[in-house]
């Protein structure tokens, strides 16, 4: 079975797409909106560990 989105996690904590390089942001944004959504991840939080990094 495929991860969300055809992505898994990176070293930087980022997620990237297996025919990718490197992490990519965008997936990293689809598979946290993935897993929200299906209710892996708490959306609270996702926003707690976040808005240390929000201006």
């Amino acid at each position: 079975m495929q991860s969300p989105a055809g992505t898994y996690p990176r070293e930087d904590g980022g997620w990237r797409a297996f025919w990718a390089e490197g992490s990519d942001p965008a997936y990293s944004v689809i598979a946290l909106e993935l897993l929200v959504q299906l209710g892996v991840f708490p959306k609270e939080k996702l926003q707690a560990r976040l808005r240390p990094f929000c201006s």
